[in-house]
Parts: C-alpha cells; sequence; structure tokens
C-alpha cells in the first residue's frame, strides 16, 4: 500500500503491517557498494545471496555504515519513531540481498518475534518478474483466525526512491525471481 507521507505509512503499518513510501534515497549506498561483498555473501536459499553487515564489523564496512547513518538512517530513523513511540531507536542490522535470475521463491517468515520495523530499499528498480517481497497483511497482528482468509499481496513493482516498510512480525517472503 503506497502512502504519501510518514504518517499515513505509520497508520498502514498498525493496521496493514506494511506500507510504501517514497524518499528514501539510497543511491548513495549503490554506490558504496563492491563485489567484495559478493564474495561474503551467503546463499541462503537457491540463488538468494545475502551479505550481512553488522554482525561482521569489517573495516572495508565502514563506508557503507557511514552512508546509512548520515544518507538513509535519519529519515526512516523518524518513521520508527513515529510508529514505536519512542525517540529511542537504533539500527539493529544490515543485510544486503541479491535475488538472482531464477532464484527460488523464500519460506513464509517473520523477521523479529518483537515489534520493530524492517526496511527494504532497492538499489535497482524491482520489477514484478523479479521476485519482488510478498506479504500477509494484518499477520503482524498475531490473529491467526484470520490468514485463512487472507490472501497474500504482492509489494511491487518497486523504484529506487520508494521504501518498503513494515513490522517485523509481519509474515512475509522475497518472491521466486524469473527474470
Amino acid at each position: 500500500m503506497r502512502c504519501a507521507t510518514p504518517a499515513s505509512a505509520v497508520e498502514l503499518i498498525r493496521t496493514q503491517g506494511y506500507a510504501v513510501m517514497s524518499g528514501a534515497d539510497a543511491s548513495a549506498l549503490a554506490d558504496t557498494l563492491d563485489d567484495t561483498r559478493k564474495k561474503d555473501a551467503v546463499e541462503v536459499s537457491a540463488g538468494r545471496l545475502h551479505y550481512e553487515m553488522t554482525r561482521r564489523l569489517r573495516k572495508r564496512d565502514e563506508r557503507v555504515r557511514g552512508v546509512i547513518d548520515e544518507a538513509v538512517a535519519p529519515q526512516l530513523r523518524a518513521l520508527a519513531a513515529a510508529y514505536l513511540g519512542t525517540d529511542n531507536v537504533r539500527l539493529t542490522q544490515v543485510q544486503f540481498l541479491d535475488s538472482l535470475p531464477d532464484s527460488a521463491a523464500q519460506i513464509w517468515h517473520c523477521d523479529n518475534a518483537e515489534r520493530g520495523l524492517t526496511f527494504i530499499l532497492p538499489l535497482e528498480r524491482i520489477g514484478s518478474d523479479m521476485g519482488p517481497t510478498e506479504v500477509l497483511p494484518r499477520s503482524h497482528l498475531g490473529d491467526w483466525r484470520a490468514f485463512a482468509t487472507t490472501r497474500r499481496r504482492l509489494v511491487g513493482p518497486v523504484s529506487t526512491g520508494e521504501v518498503v516498510c513494515f513490522d517485523a512480525r509481519l509474515l512475509h517472503r522475497g518472491g521466486a525471481n524469473e527474470s
């Protein structure tokens, strides 16, 4: 569900579990990434490479962390503070995902059992054939009976400059990349 303001994003995340909002420019982040990340990436499912930065505090990641802190985090931190009702928010994990052509869909999962936010910032346009994120709306609310009638929603296509934000308890998965 696309929204125009952080306030409307907060309301959508509270009720539906997710929102897509403009204004998260990750272009500087894309410019700082290089092929060394791919060498250290772990293939978590067929064709899906993950590189996790926060647990691997490497010297070469300092530049990427700096770009995140300066260019990306401030706008997302404000949204997180509004959603969580506190200014005491912090970045706890950074993960880069490369979904290669013909990669399989992920299993349905949530990122955390506790309330928090997950942000997805595409570094390139994610078309419908590239396996954009799928969500089960309202699953973050914990009413498991509702899932019998809940239909999954495709969150895409998503362009650079947009951010997919969702409650970390929301059931979601990366779709199969059929490109």
